[in-house]
């Protein structure tokens, strides 16, 4: 379960093929997804999602030819991901 704009749901990032797409159901209403945007860099394999510093947030993840090392976060003014200059040290 995830905040967003005051709505508590469910996150989906990216998918098996390395989708760009991050989309959010509102849990409450469940009456449509809605997209968050699309990641700099698709992501499949799990990659980690959550808060940091109070910012959803996709670390890392699986994107051909192999692991991503990128961390990126939501931007809820502009609606957009924004890499950050860290990057984990160990891509996975």
């Amino acid at each position: 379960m995830a905040s967003i704009a005051g709505s508590r749901g469910v996150l989906v990032v990216g998918g098996a093929t390395g989708d760009d797409l991050v989309e959010f159901l509102n849990w409450e209403t469940r009456d449509s997804w809605r997209t968050l945007g699309r990641l700099n860099r698709g992501r499949g394999m799990m990659p980690g999602v959550g808060f940091v510093g109070g910012r959803l947030s996709v670390i890392g993840g699986y994107s051909w030819p192999g692991g991503v090392d990128m961390i990126e976060t939501f931007d809820d003014d502009s609606e957009e991901w924004k890499k950050s200059k860290t990057k984990l040290q160990l891509a996975r």
